[in-house]
């Protein structure tokens, strides 16, 4: 299993030849590793381009009702599942039928395009 430092400078290496793409991966591995590694981890989210800026003009207010964070101090059961579309929809379905199964979920196929991990 490949160690976050690996990834931090990968990330470095990508922002030096301006690649975005490869900053973006290794971004998604350094990420991962954590997650595999038990590191904590803080995620910051928001609703993904929710209201027209063009159209609506208290857009700032709406957008912070739609952000939040998550804070990891520890995952205990992490899982690298899902060979294919169908083992992974078979694995989101036993999750979702009992969700203390897993902490967080790692599809082990790129097959599963839309889906680059799930957390609880």
């Amino acid at each position: 299993m490949m160690k976050p430092n690996f990834f931090e400078k990968l990330m470095a290496i990508a922002k030096g030849m301006n690649d975005d793409r490869l900053e973006g991966v290794a971004f998604e591995g350094y990420f991962h590793t954590l997650v595999r590694h038990r590191r904590p981890i803080c995620v910051h989210y928001c609703k993904y381009d929710n209201v027209g800026r063009r159209l609506v003009a208290n857009w700032e207010t709406i957008m912070r009702q739609e952000i939040g964070r998550i804070d990891w101090k520890e995952l205990a059961l992490v899982e690298c599942e899902g060979g294919n579309r169908t083992e992974c929809v078979a694995v989101m379905e036993s999750w979702a039928a009992n969700p203390s199964k897993m902490d967080y979920w790692i599809p082990s196929t790129s097959l599963c395009e839309t889906i680059d991990a799930v957390a609880k």
